[in-house]
């Protein structure tokens, strides 16, 4: 197994529920997020889309955005969803070009 893998063998063996292992996920990525050079450069911040939403005066209801990521220099903000699956699921095509 590789240390990723591990890691997330510990998120699904160690969370209550399923949201609480979707937010051990989605912690995961805003860390990646922050700390990958090629992001790092991109975004010029990162939060948990309910911290952002609180910033914004706004309540932080789940909306489906997991993660939203203002880009360096333009003042735009990405919005970023987070899945775990399961660890046997394989992408399909149609499972990819519903992100896009």
């Amino acid at each position: 197994m590789t240390a990723l893998s591990d890691l997330l063998a510990s998120y699904r063996q160690i969370a209550q529920t399923q949201r609480e292992k979707g937010t051990y996920f989605e912690k995961l990525i805003l860390c990646y997020l922050k700390a990958e050079p090629k992001y790092r450069d991109l975004y010029q911040d990162a939060w948990m889309y309910e911290d952002w939403a609180h910033r914004q005066g706004q309540t932080g209801q789940d909306s489906g955005i997991d993660l939203v990521a203002e880009v360096r220099g333009t003042g735009e903000f990405h919005a970023i969803q987070c899945k775990l699956y399961a660890e046997d699921y394989k992408l399909q095509k149609g499972d990819i070009d519903s992100f896009l």
